[in-house]
Order: C-alpha cells, then sequence, then structure tokens
C-alpha cells in the first residue's frame, strides 16, 4: 500500500506540476484514477500544503516498468537501430530485444563497423538482425526526409542544431550548404526561415534523396540541389550564410568557402574538437570567429564543435 494524495480530477494536473515542483512525488508507480478522484503516490512523512485541501489515503498502486538497461551506445533512425560500437561479451541480439522494448518500432539493426570520412560520408554498417532494409523515414523539426543509411549521411543527434541555424537565417538570406547530404540544414532553413538555399553534395546516392526530401518537403521553389564536389563549384553569387558540415575534412574547404561568402556573412562550421582553423588560418582567409561550442560527442571525450566564422 502507498501513501498517496486523494486529489478532484478537474485539479489533478496542477495538483501534480505542484508536486513534482517540490520533488514530492513518487515516479516510481502509476496514478490511480477512480471516479472523480485521482490518487498521487507521495513519500512517506508528505504533508499537503493549506491550499490543497485534501486528504491522504493509502491505495495500492502499481509500479512502472523499469526499462532495461542497455549496455551498447546506440542510435535511432527512423525505425532503425545502430549500434556505435560492440563490446566482448555482449550479444548485439541480446541488446536489440532490450531496445525493441523500449522502442517498438525498430524493425532493424545495424552496427558500425568503421568511421564515416571522406567527402562522401558513406558510413561503413553491418546487418545484425531483423530485416535488411536501410531505407527509412525520419520525421524531425516537422518535416520529413527519406533516408538510406547505407549509401547516405544522416545524424539524428543534430536535429537541434538544424533548428537552431534555421532560425538564425530569414527570407532575404542566399544560404550554400556545402555537405547537404540528404537535406536536412538545406531544407529546415528553406521551410522555416524562407531563405533560398544552394544545397551541394557529391554522393549521388545522397543527392537523389535529396532531390526527393525537397519534393516530401514542398521547397521546391526554395532549395536548388547540385550533385558536385564543392571545391569545384562555382558562381558569380555571394552567399550570406555557409553551412560546412564535413567535421573531417572541412579545413581543406575553408578558403573556398570564404571566397563564396560575402562580406558581413557568416560561417557554420562543424569540426573536431582540436581541429579547428588558428587565427591565422582565418585571418589570411578574411574571416573571425564569432563563438563556438560543443556539438556532440562522436566517441568517448572525443567531440565536434560547431565554430561560427565571420566575414568583415
Amino acid at each position: 500500500m502507498v501513501l498517496c494524495l486523494e486529489a478532484p480530477r478537474a485539479r489533478c494536473e496542477e495538483i501534480r506540476k505542484r508536486l513534482v515542483h517540490r520533488r514530492m512525488i513518487l515516479g516510481d508507480y502509476k496514478l490511480l484514477t477512480r471516479g472523480q478522484w485521482v490518487y498521487i503516490p507521495v513519500p512517506e512523512g508528505f504533508r499537503p500544503e493549506a491550499d490543497m485541501n485534501m486528504r491522504l489515503v493509502r491505495m495500492r498502486l502499481v509500479r512502472k516498468p523499469v526499462p532495461p538497461v542497455v549496455r551498447l551506445p546506440y542510435e535511432v533512425i527512423g525505425d532503425l537501430c545502430v549500434f556505435k560500437a560492440g563490446k566482448r561479451g555482449i550479444r548485439y541480439s541480446v541488446e536489440a530485444r532490450k531496445i525493441k522494448r523500449i522502442t517498438p518500432r525498430i524493425r532493424s539493426f545495424y552496427v558500425k563497423s568503421g568511421m564515416v570520412q571522406g567527402v562522401k560520408r558513406v558510413p561503413r554498417l553491418k546487418f545484425v538482425q531483423g530485416e535488411d532494409f536501410p531505407v527509412t523515414e525520419v520525421r524531425e523539426n516537422g518535416l520529413r526526409f527519406l533516408v538510406d543509411i547505407r549509401r547516405a549521411y544522416f545524424n539524428p543527434r543534430l536535429s537541434t542544431e538544424h533548428l537552431r541555424v534555421a532560425k538564425m537565417a530569414n527570407p532575404s538570406d542566399l544560404v550554400l550548404d556545402m555537405f547537404s547530404g540528404v537535406g536536412p540544414f538545406a531544407i529546415t532553413i528553406a521551410k522555416i526561415a524562407g531563405s533560398r538555399v544552394d544545397a551541394l553534395d557529391i554522393n549521388p546516392h545522397a543527392y537523389s534523396l535529396l532531390l526527393t526530401n525537397v519534393k516530401l518537403n514542398h521547397v521546391e521553389t526554395k532549395v536548388r540541389c547540385f550533385n558536385t564536389d564543392a571545391e569545384k563549384f562555382t558562381t558569380n553569387k555571394r552567399y550570406s550564410k555557409i553551412i560546412m558540415n564535413l567535421p573531417f575534412n572541412a579545413n581543406r574547404f575553408l578558403e573556398h568557402a570564404a571566397s563564396l561568402l560575402q562580406r558581413g556573412g557568416l560561417v557554420h562550421l562543424y569540426i573536431q574538437e582540436g581541429k579547428a582553423p588558428t587565427p591565422v588560418e582565418l585571418a589570411r582567409y578574411g574571416l573571425k570567429e564569432a563563438g563556438s561550442r560543443r556539438v556532440f560527442e562522436y566517441a568517448p571525450r572525443k567531440w565536434i564543435r560547431r565554430i561560427e566564422l565571420f566575414k568583415s
């Protein structure tokens, strides 16, 4: 039997929030509803505030199920799961069953067999369990993206970055996404900010999915797609914002990016921590650092950092 606060259903949410704020609710149990009353579990010795005017009772409550502990790092992309690493003595099949309990929609499991590197950023994956079909649909920030995890790069941990950069743009901006992949930066900016975006990718599979996703999200008039090497991309345009999401190789494209950036423009550079361009290099390209922060940890104690570069 668990000590509970008997609250009227009409005030249940208000009372629950107050208890959560005071850290006076037992999260291990499910709330019980009977007729017009809701029974909220509270710790022993709890005393309700005077304005609550509610009684304490003991009720038989159901414990919430304890989520299984997954011992391998993993990420979920749509209805696919990718283990980021293996460990001797831990079976993928056992961990997959645990993940299915947490996220029932998962249909397929893969494991990374190497780092994502190179301009095409094609991940090396090994099929583990389920249906060996690596194409899925990802929904983020109210948008839809078709992704093939074997043929094109997509990182679900950048969802907040896609939205953050989009909120920094405006309809008058002309944006260049130099390594667009399947289009999460380009399409989010076009859809949310209304900016015009030129999206490049050298990987023909990523480019094909980019075209599909542009149509899927109805931004055909805002996003132009190019299947090309960013280093060879030439235009008379000058961009107000450039996105460089190529953490292991972006530095070698920085001079070219600076030549395409208008005065007063901004580069969003994603780079391995410790590999950022020096102030001397930036000065050579007419750039200055305007701020930076860690974005995500791609391996134990190894981070990707976002650096904002301003052209004065």
